[in-house]
């Protein structure tokens, strides 16, 4: 059963043990404001073997975006919902924007209307024009 279970992972146990620290610590860098630190982290292979669950995925959509990585923070922020959670949400927007990805930002925005008004500190409509 066990070897099933590491199968399904691709890695072995010691490398899922590192991989699994390595997501802990690039979500403590990305909590502590070290964007570029967790970027390198979140991307290396060491972490290739193991999912991102939802934590780890808003965590890595927000060092990516902060230090102009978009392609990669749009990857990782599409990949779940987050109604409610406006660090993710502002920064998947500005990454939306800096791609001219206008339509997907609109559709974001759209998406959680609520949110974007403590984002954007007006009606989003507004903002969408």
């Amino acid at each position: 059963m066990a070897v099933a279970a590491v199968a399904a992972t691709s890695c072995g146990p010691n490398k899922q043990l590192i991989a699994t620290q390595t997501l802990a610590e690039a979500n403590q860098l990305t909590q502590a404001g070290q964007y570029a630190e967790a970027f390198a982290k979140y991307t290396s292979d060491a972490v290739s073997c193991v999912p991102m669950d939802s934590t780890t995925l808003r965590n890595a959509t927000i060092a990516a975006s902060s230090i102009g990585k978009d392609s990669a923070a749009v990857a990782w922020g599409t990949r779940y919902t987050s109604r409610g959670d406006q660090p993710k949400l502002k920064a998947l927007e500005a990454s939306y924007s800096r791609l001219g990805m206008n339509d997907e930002r609109t559709g974001l925005i759209l998406s959680d209307t609520t949110s974007f008004f403590g984002i954007l500190g007006q009606q989003p409509v507004l903002e969408i024009k």
